[in-house]
């Protein structure tokens, strides 16, 4: 099967706008029909139907236990209410999540590219540990310990953190510096973001918060959008960076080349 050599930033724009639509649609439903009441009443619908199950109603219990009854209904339509004023930020929280995991996963498929197309970088990435002697001897032809020598590679970068992951890419002579000061994108993106290392650190650390420590980092989808606006920016430009300096096709420039030729044929 013959080896697909293109760098994906677009496919995994794609990808990442898919994540932040989801939490727009619910934001607008919670702004336009009151959902915030329509998953109360459901909510609360689960309690009554327990009610009824049981036969509870005030009259059915103890005078002197209804005060407390009463209390601990309330308590429970309260905390219903606190939960569901939660899920909006819970949303924004979990995009931000998957965002910055989709750039991870950007980086590793495009790594797996790089090293498909200029198979010699293996050695300058793999471990001596990677393969041993006996699978060697037991691997079928030289594609499948090439293979299972990229394999460990892939997975050992995956699990490196950015700024080790930035440290790799530059090793390679990747010129990261450029990527993150979107030097090929327009002005008002440069003027957005002027120091893209730090934001990126930044939502990687927000994203260690919101898993590990169960933070909301977040709470508004304006907050939101202007991360996915980031890292939207910055899947392109490193995509371009690594398709310039590995000399591989992009699939953005498989979309604009097209584009380009007709503007040059009508002037």
């Amino acid at each position: 099967m013959e080896r697909e050599f293109l760098i994906k930033p677009v496919k995994f724009q794609l990808r990442l706008g898919k994540f932040v639509i989801v939490p727009f649609h619910f934001r607008y439903f919670f702004e336009k029909y009151n959902f915030a009441e329509i998953l109360f009443v459901n909510r609360m619908k689960g309690l009554n139907d327990l009610f009824d199950e049981y036969q509870i109603t005030i009259d059915s219990i103890p005078k002197e236990a209804q005060a407390q009854f009463s209390e601990n209904l309330n308590k429970a339509k309260n905390q219903a209410k606190i939960d569901i004023e939660q899920y909006l930020p819970i949303l924004y929280n979990q995009a931000l999540v998957t965002i910055v995991t989709v750039f991870d996963v950007f980086l590793s498929d495009s790594l797996e590219v790089i090293t498909n197309k200029q198979p010699n970088l293996i050695k300058t990435l793999a471990d001596e540990k990677d393969i041993t002697i006996r699978q060697i001897v037991d691997a079928a032809d030289y594609q499948s310990i090439f293979e299972l020598i990229q394999s460990k590679v892939l997975k050992r970068f995956d699990y490196k953190s950015i700024d080790e992951k930035i440290t790799a890419l530059k090793k390679m002579g990747v010129d990261v510096d450029e990527a993150l000061s979107f030097k090929v994108l327009k002005e008002e993106v440069r003027q957005r973001f002027p120091n893209g290392l730090q934001f990126l650190i930044k939502c990687y650390d927000q994203r260690h918060d919101v898993v590990h420590r169960d933070k909301h980092v977040i709470s508004t989808y304006e907050e939101l959008e202007g991360i996915a606006d980031f890292f939207e920016n910055l899947l392109l430009s490193f995509g371009l960076a690594l398709g310039k300096h590995f000399q591989i096709e992009t699939d953005f420039d498989l979309m604009i080349d097209p584009l380009l030729k007709v503007r040059k044929a009508n002037p």
